[in-house]
């Protein structure tokens, strides 16, 4: 069970009102980006705990992405399947 702060929230927080884009960066430079789209239609989780313990870089931490009510049968799910990025050392923000 993932735990950890959602993707809307952090765009709101961080982002501006005209925010498109969100590149997410891993610690070995791979780079996964949710548009607009994306963080609107699914749930994106950026998860920083895991069964109530805090992500460890031995367990993809220290943050990673989650998408909650994952559905294998949803094309857009099927789609992002490549994003589901951990070890996040970076968030850029594109408008």
């Amino acid at each position: 069970q993932y735990a950890g702060v959602w993707l809307t929230d952090v765009i709101e927080a961080f982002g501006t009102g005209q925010t498109q884009s969100v590149t997410l960066t891993a610690i070995d430079h791979y780079q996964a980006q949710f548009s607009r789209q994306e963080w609107q239609e699914m749930e994106v989780l950026l998860a920083t705990r895991a069964n109530g313990k805090f992500l460890e870089f031995e367990t993809r931490g220290p943050m990673r992405v989650v998408i909650a009510n994952y559905d294998e049968t949803k094309r857009l799910h099927q789609e992002t399947v490549a994003k589901w990025v951990w070890m996040i050392t970076e968030i850029e923000f594109q408008d």
